[in-house]
């Protein structure tokens, strides 16, 4: 039997649509990731950014959940892996550094500026998978529907904080949103 590959014509068409198809990935990528970009932009412009009008009727409301013991060890468990988020594209996000960033409670519309910028910022240039880690539930819902992940803690000990995420996320450092520093790092 002929291998249909081994001719020079078919193998230079297969390769020819391999790159097409190639291109228009990342074609597409970058106008989807522009595309939720721009509705990002608009939400946290918005004066009710973190606005989430849900009606709950009246459902019954269970006993609060505590956040999981971060300090238990998780051996033999895969780390997790981190979205990029929809408003970047990379060709290869896996071997992106996932970086935690701490979002400390402030009014909606610096955090929605503080925010914006950093976003900003990651979708011009991805460099890193972002993991927020919220103060409160405010931001979730917004970082929820750009595609991040997102963790709410109230933990004060973010080397604590840091060492299960690390296990669990792959987290390298984590920086405060409101400062840009480090402050904490694998």
């Amino acid at each position: 039997m002929i291998d249909p590959f081994e001719t020079g014509d078919q193998n230079a068409e297969t390769l020819r649509l391999l790159r097409q198809v190639g291109n228009s990935r990342d074609e597409l990528g970058e106008k989807l990731a522009r595309h939720e970009f721009l509705s990002l932009q608009r939400e946290l412009r918005s004066e009710h950014a973190f606005r989430l009008d849900i009606d709950f009727g009246t459902a019954v409301v269970d006993a609060p959940r505590s956040n999981p013991d971060l300090s238990v060890s998780k051996k033999g468990l895969p780390i997790l892996p981190v979205p990029l988020g929809s408003i970047a594209w990379v060709a290869n996000a896996s071997s992106m550094p996932v970086i935690g960033i701490l979002v400390e409670d402030a009014p909606n519309q610096e955090l929605a500026g503080r925010l914006l910028g950093l976003l900003s910022e990651h979708h011009r240039a991805p460099f890193a998978k972002l993991f927020f880690i919220c103060r409160d539930y405010t931001p979730v819902p917004l970082l929820g529907r750009y595609g991040f992940a997102c963790h709410v803690s109230e933990e004060q000990n973010l080397d604590l904080v840091g060492r299960g995420l690390h296990k669990r996320f792959g987290v390298q450092q984590i920086r405060s949103l409101r400062t840009q520093a480090q402050i904490w790092s694998a």
